[in-house]
């Protein structure tokens, strides 16, 4: 049997040494290990308007904390929003939170944000949110034309409603009121052709508007004064410069046909517009129900914001 000498005990140690070194991996040694190197900040969206109304008491702002490499939004991130109401913090969930900010006086105001999330550099961003008195005023219009299927004369109805100033309340509820001109009678169906008939209907009604700012919208509800109305009589046409009576037409009804509008609740942004979506065309009228017409209403709706600065 042969008999192997061993390396002395100094090159076996430093054997050893090499060995670990390689289980370990290049560059780091048994005995350390590299810091952990903090990831890049994320960055902020905000969602939410730029200029507020101080009427206005709840408007919705959305917090999105995003990672700024691979463009995901953070979960359990820590968000402070200070301004001149106060401070207030939030964490984020499905990478967002929401902040229902509610200014107490017209101005600018600056807003800090910061946010922090594990093992990422806190970040703050800096916003100004200009806060107005403003004021919004409704109004609609509704025109309708319905020729006769077989005759001369065509039938005509039209609503109109003055301007309505709207106030917003500090509890966020909206109010207004105002009239509403209701337009019914008869015409020529051709340019050579004019047809009249005795009694128009021209009824006035009452409209008045209640309903709720949130969400930056105004959610309104409009309820018409019920008022009878009569007239009609005998339709006339004039063709070719000859008057021929066509027949008595009795026009008698109720101001709750204004309902058929469609426009009894409808929403529009707070900063105004119009309803989306819109009522759309009528083929038949909100008085001339009747299969002898066919034509077209078309109604307007529009909400107008104006705003005072000084």
């Amino acid at each position: 049997m042969k008999l192997y000498r061993l390396p002395p005990l100094g090159a076996r140690l430093l054997a050893l040494a090499a060995g670990l070194a390689l289980l370990a991996g290049p560059g780091v040694t048994p005995a350390t290990e590299a810091a952990p190197r903090a990831r890049p900040s994320p960055f902020i969206v905000i969602g939410g308007l730029s200029q507020v109304c101080l009427e206005i008491p709840h408007n919705q702002y959305r917090i999105l904390v995003v990672d700024s490499q691979a463009g995901y939004p953070i979960t359990g991130a820590h968000v402070t929003i200070a301004n001149s109401t106060g401070s207030y913090a939030l964490l984020t969930r499905a990478g967002s939170g929401s902040y229902d900010y509610s200014p107490t006086q017209t101005g600018t105001d600056q807003w800090t944000i910061t946010a922090s999330a594990n093992g990422r550099q806190p970040i703050t961003k800096h916003m100004v949110v200009e806060v107005v008195h403003c004021k919004w005023t409704m109004k609609f219009n509704y025109d309708g034309v319905f020729p006769v299927r077989k005759g001369f004369w065509t039938a005509t109805e039209g609503a109109t409603s003055s301007d309505i100033p709207l106030t917003v309340g500090q509890d966020g509820k909206v109010a207004g009121s105002g009239i509403v001109v209701l337009d019914i009678r008869v015409q020529g169906s051709a340019p050579d052709v004019t047809c009249a008939i005795d009694q128009p209907v021209l009824a006035y009604a009452n409209v008045t508007v209640d309903g709720l700012a949130q969400n930056n919208e105004l959610i309104l509800n409009l309820t018409f004064e019920h008022q009878d109305f009569g007239g009609g009589g005998a339709v006339t046409c004039n063709v070719a410069g000859s008057t021929i009576a066509i027949m008595h037409l009795p026009l008698n009804g109720n101001t709750s046909i204004l309902e058929k509008l469609g426009i009894n609740t409808f929403t529009v942004p707070i900063t105004g517009g119009i309803p989306n979506p819109l009522p759309p065309p009528r083929s038949t009228g909100i008085y001339w129900d009747t299969p002898q017409v066919a034509g077209q209403g078309l109604l307007t709706i529009s909400v107008e914001r104006t705003v005072e600065t000084g």
